[in-house]
């Protein structure tokens, strides 16, 4: 499932750390939603692989050492979810921060003004071509010193990394085929 959230901006400034921000934000709208009652599975078990993905777009970004100028308050997110449960979670919390100031720092705040469900065409050939709309960052937890490393297309294994996660998704999802085909795994 794949949805479009509108956040809008107190002030067009933003840190050019939005990442935790954003995390943050979904930390909130969890543990707010139904008493908190998803929130430990989700973010307290551990550094677990979430069933989602997501990606912002900002509007004509300056960066400024440790922040970002904007050229509007608004910002677009997408996000993307393998489990149907996952996304339905997502999508319930979020619509209750709706309207709601989450402070970010600096005196700024951001806040959700729509979510909407977006409706997506399914692959039926052997290969597809995707346009990436901003820079893809890989993360590479290392269980041996709990650390995360963030690669970009400047870093030299970045080309292997991401084969190796794109492989480990394919067959991820080649597997979760497999057993639903088995009649193993019920649908939602």
């Amino acid at each position: 499932m794949k949805y479009i959230v509108k956040l809008e901006l107190k002030n067009p400034v933003i840190k050019s750390d939005y990442r935790r921000i954003i995390i943050s934000f979904f930390k909130k709208s969890i543990s707010s939603y139904m008493d908190g009652y998803f929130y430990e599975e989700l973010y307290q078990s551990g550094a677990k692989k979430k069933s989602f993905v997501w990606s912002i777009a900002f509007n004509k970004p300056i960066f400024k050492g440790e922040k970002m100028e904007l050229e509007g308050n608004e910002v677009n997110m997408t996000l993307k979810f393998e489990e149907q449960q996952t996304a339905l979670i997502y999508y319930s919390s979020l619509l209750m921060m709706k309207n709601k100031a989450f402070p970010i720092g600096d005196n700024n705040e951001m806040s959700l003004k729509s979510i909407k469900m977006i409706s997506e065409k399914d692959i039926a050939e052997d290969y597809a071509v995707f346009k990436v709309l901003s820079p893809i960052c890989l993360k590479c937890h290392s269980r041996e010193n709990n650390k995360d490393r963030y690669l970009t297309v400047e870093d030299g294994d970045f080309a292997v990394e991401l084969e190796r996660k794109l492989k480990e998704a394919y067959l991820a999802i080649k597997i979760t085929d497999s057993i639903k085909r088995e009649g193993v795994l019920e649908a939602y």
